[in-house]
């Protein structure tokens, strides 16, 4: 989805400007961190302004996205807190120095024929050490802890939607749940990523999704790795 900055965006970018001066991404200690700050965190310093909801109104939106389906990058369905349909753009960065592993940020809406048009945006994270930009991977939320030693990669989301005042509004952070990585069809600057998740946000909400997306390399993103030193 196309974004345009705004001055929330531009104060964002201060903020984990200033972070960023005190913390090495490859080294940030979230563990005790309230899953929604770690996630305000995750988002700010590897593709900050990315988690938006465009200024459109639902009806017009719906109207836009679903006569444009067929070349959206980000497409699938959600069972869970809704069951809609959603579309989107994921875009990613790989690991310097020969670390064989990306950061990616997919932000997408979801969509249906009755309830309020939300986004659903993630970032995903390599965790102790997943190698290779194909094949398949553990995906696990940020209050989940596998075996010692289990390669993995994090995933961090969030649902937005609009106040009373139509304001746009954090709903719920993802905080626990499990699926798959999928990654397939490296072709540098383009790489296909296929998820399927199912877990719970912070507010008791299930959250179950299934996606494919054509991710795009960006090299103004950040590489962030949760592995631990």
């Amino acid at each position: 989805m196309p974004q345009t900055p705004n001055s929330r965006q531009s104060a964002c970018i201060a903020v984990a400007a200033g972070a960023l001066m005190l913390v090495p991404a490859s080294a940030v200690a979230l563990d005790d961190a309230p899953v929604a700050e770690a996630t305000d965190f995750v988002f700010e310093v590897v593709d900050i302004g990315f988690c938006f909801l465009p200024e459109m109104a639902d009806e017009e939106m719906r109207d836009f996205v679903l006569e444009s389906a067929g070349t959206v990058p980000l497409t699938g369905d959600v069972t869970a807190p809704v069951e809609a349909g959603i579309y989107g753009s994921g875009h990613f960065i790989r690991g310097s120095g020969g670390t064989e592993a990306i950061s990616a940020s997919m932000h997408a809406m979801m969509i249906n024929d009755a309830d309020e048009i939300t986004a659903l945006c993630l970032v995903i994270l390599p965790t102790d050490g997943p190698e290779g930009f194909e094949g398949q991977f553990t995906l696990l939320g940020p209050e989940e802890y596998p075996g010692e030693g289990e390669a993995y990669y994090s995933v961090f989301g969030r649902i937005l939607g609009r106040d009373a005042t139509g304001e746009e509004h954090s709903i719920a952070d993802l905080s626990g749940g499990e699926g798959t990585l999928h990654l397939d069809a490296d072709e540098g600057e383009m790489l296909t990523a296929r998820l399927e998740f199912s877990g719970v946000m912070n507010d008791g909400q299930d959250l179950q999704f299934a996606l494919e997306a054509e991710m795009i390399e960006m090299r103004d993103m950040r590489f962030m790795d949760m592995t631990s030193p």
